[in-house]
């Protein structure tokens, strides 16, 4: 099962994603037969691994639904699997599935409950020495979006300096402050991160997308039982080098 999984997140990843849906819908069968033989204790498998595969199976419909244009859908699977994460492993470990909540609910225009989740999730692993540099990315990524371009690149630099970014986290970062520099006027800075990005990308094979990140779009809010509605059960892609090229946006 974990090789499988694998398996579907590098092709999600590549594009290659035609038959996924398929694919997760077997996964989700072989899952549920399980859940019902014994608390899988029948095919040696105890509860834990149960909510560690549906964790997985959750994460991976959710960028599947994602990549469809199923946002409000995609953003629930991806509640979900944090909640089945964080339920297993407490708040102490950062996981696919926080990173990838907080992005469906970028996409869906709610960046105050991403700022929320992201910063809980932050300080709760600061105060034990445990940062992750992609939650300080996507904090960025969501001040940006609500137009607070200083504490935008101030998260962007951060992550940029980070001994613990991915390469992946790295390219994004330099790509979005980028262009938080650009809406500052900042034509020096700006051109001086978009060469770093371009460099960062032949190094790595990574294709950059040269898209200013999403804004907070008018006409749209949300209620302060909107943005709550996250908190009230939890606390809150470093890529393989691979031979096919990998888009990477802001």
């Amino acid at each position: 099962m974990g090789a499988k999984k694998d398996l579907l997140r590098l092709n999600f990843l590549l594009g290659n994603s035609e038959s996924l849906s398929e694919e997760l819908e077997e996964i989700h069968e072989t899952l549920k037969s399980l859940a019902k033989s014994n608390d899988g204790a029948a095919g040696g498998i105890n509860s834990w691994r149960i909510n560690s595969a549906m964790e997985s199976y959750y994460d991976l419909y959710s960028m599947y639904l994602a990549s469809i244009g199923e946002i409000q859908w995609a953003t629930r699977y991806s509640f979900a699997a944090t909640v089945l994460a964080e339920s297993r492993t407490g708040h102490a470990e950062s996981t696919f599935s926080m990173s990838h909540l907080t992005k469906h609910l970028m996409s869906s225009n709610d960046f105050k409950s991403a700022m929320n989740l992201l910063e809980d999730k932050r300080s709760y692993l600061e105060e034990r020495g445990n940062g992750r540099a992609w939650v300080t990315y996507n904090l960025a990524r969501c001040h940006y979006g609500l137009e607070e371009y200083d504490e935008a690149i101030e998260n962007y630099l951060e992550a940029i300096n980070s001994d613990l970014s991915s390469a992946e986290v790295l390219l994004t970062s330099h790509i979005g402050i980028h262009y938080a520099y650009k809406v500052k006027g900042n034509e020096t800075d700006s051109q001086k991160h978009k060469h770093e990005a371009e460099k960062l990308a032949d190094e790595t094979g990574f294709i950059p997308v040269w898209v200013a990140p999403q804004v907070l779009k008018t006409g749209i809010t949300h209620t302060e039982a909107d943005i709550n509605q996250f908190d009230w059960q939890i606390s809150g892609l470093s890529l393989i080098h691979i031979s096919e090229p990998t888009r990477l946006g802001m």
